[in-house]
């Protein structure tokens, strides 16, 4: 029969569950508002899209089938862009902490980070998709003037299109401050006491 003291010493060597010094609960419901805050954004970007397709469709009906093209590759660019952007921000905002491990915090922590300048290979679909649809618009349209005239409306757009994306990422960064940084911070707290503890 085991005795008495063994059994104390044996309950206490045992841990006691983690239980952060953050509020898990108010962390998930902080995650669940980044994520409608998302989805109101998203739906806005959605929006604009639909009316800049819209726009582009009835203004370019009459120019050619090439420019049409060029609204449709734009068009095509801007949704899979919206998709899989939307899509990243929906499974961070899906992010529960019932029972945190270092590991995932981590992983949150560089969801979060990349939200910041989201370089994957969907932002060049972007550019590439917008850039290539404006050149064929103006290719079709064929502004009038010398070829070197055209390569400057041709440059001109290409450059809008590069300077968008660098407004889209001040932006995007300025977001990131209000909307990000505050989890970041407690995710950081969180995993400091789960390494402390090991």
């Amino acid at each position: 029969m085991v005795r008495f003291d063994e059994l104390q010493e044996l309950w206490q060597k045992q841990q006691t569950p983690f239980r952060p010094a953050v509020d898990t609960a108010a962390l998930t419901r902080g995650f669940r508002a980044f994520g409608r805050r998302q989805h109101v954004i998203n739906a806005a970007k959605l929006a604009l899209i639909l009316v800049q397709v819209g726009w582009m469709f009835l203004t370019l009906r009459k120019v050619g089938a090439l420019a049409l093209a060029g609204a449709g590759i734009i068009a095509a660019g801007e949704a899979i862009f919206l998709a899989l952007d939307w899509r990243s921000q929906f499974g961070i905002a899906r992010s529960t902490f019932a029972n945190p491990s270092v590991v995932f915090i981590e992983d949150t922590i560089e969801r979060l980070r990349r939200q910041r300048y989201p370089l994957g290979g969907y932002v060049w679909i972007l550019l590439l998709s917008i850039t290539f649809g404006l050149n064929l618009i103006l290719w079709d349209s064929r502004p009038p003037g010398a070829p070197l005239r055209r390569f400057g409306v041709h440059a001109g757009f290409t450059g809008f299109a590069l300077v968008c994306y660098r407004f889209g990422l001040w932006i995007r960064s300025r977001r990131f401050e209000s909307e990000c940084r505050p989890l970041i911070a407690q995710l950081t707290a969180m995993r400091q006491e789960l390494e402390e503890r090991s």
